[in-house]
């Protein structure tokens, strides 16, 4: 995990599948464009997500700000 002063965030290097791209691993976990969740009652800071390939595998990412 890593925190600077806009949020903390956490990131996971994940390789897709035999004859599968990052991009079409990203859409298969919902991941195609990045996401932000408004802050809830139990989590009062606002939460992303999302992925990016790289170098033929995908870098994923959580975030609060």
């Amino acid at each position: 995990m890593e925190c600077a002063s806009g949020g903390c965030w956490r990131t996971i290097t994940v390789a897709p599948a035999a004859g599968q791209s990052p991009q079409d691993l990203a859409r298969a976990m919902g991941l195609a464009e990045e996401q932000t969740l408004p802050p809830t009652l139990f989590d009062p800071m606002s939460v992303y997500l999302g992925a990016k390939p790289k170098d033929g595998e995908l870098i994923v990412y959580l975030g609060y700000q």
